[in-house]
């Protein structure tokens, strides 16, 4: 049995089991694309030139922080119209994509791999899916005037959730298109300011 005291009341439903599933987790991915693999090089690169002393998990906070502040900085730019702010979020969004690239691969060339930092790493995704949504959605229509558009944000958490789910029943993470994705969202948030 785990010490209870140690878990706050609201962390109480994750079973025992739950637990050990989580302390036995190893992150398997179902397999790359071109794009994956031509940013591969680069991001091995940029993992191979953190020190061995900096956490994983700073790498995927640091990358959340850039990817949260991506968000705002859309958000600021559709209310000011400055065309140089549109170009901060795609910015910090390529900081996050490469820190989310990273952080594993700093964790294993470390020894530092472990299930904790896995869910540290889907946490901070998970979250980011939230923020990266809304600048889009927001970046599209300032003004949040059609259904449409919230239609669109729902169905983009939506494959999100699924891959998640995925990965909980087959034990393998399918994030072929993920790069692709957040390339494309990268040209959305540019493209008013170009």
């Amino acid at each position: 049995s785990r010490p209870t005291h140690l878990l706050p009341a609201m962390f109480s439903f994750v079973t025992d089991e739950a637990i050990e599933r989580l302390q036995s987790h190893k992150f398997v991915s179902a397999g790359s694309t071109p794009i994956d693999d031509l940013m591969d090089p680069f991001w091995s690169a940029t993992a191979s030139m953190i020190p061995r002393c900096i956490s994983p998990n700073l790498i995927s906070l640091i990358g959340g922080v850039c990817a949260a502040a991506a968000a705002v900085a859309a958000v600021v730019a559709t209310r000011s119209s400055s065309a140089g702010l549109y170009l901060v979020g795609p910015t910090l969004l390529f900081i996050y994509m490469t820190a989310d690239a990273v952080d594993g691969k700093h964790a294993r060339r470390t020894g530092q791999s472990s299930p904790l930092g896995a869910v540290v790493d889907h946490g901070i995704d998970a979250f980011i899916a939230f923020t990266t949504g809304v600048a889009v959605t927001i970046t599209a229509d300032p003004n949040l005037a059609t259904a449409r558009m919230m239609a669109a944000y729902c169905t983009f958490h939506m494959s999100w959730f699924c891959a998640q789910w995925g990965e909980y029943e087959l034990g393998a993470l399918d994030q072929r298109g993920i790069t692709e994705g957040e390339f494309a969202t990268m040209a959305v948030l540019a493209l008013p300011g170009v």
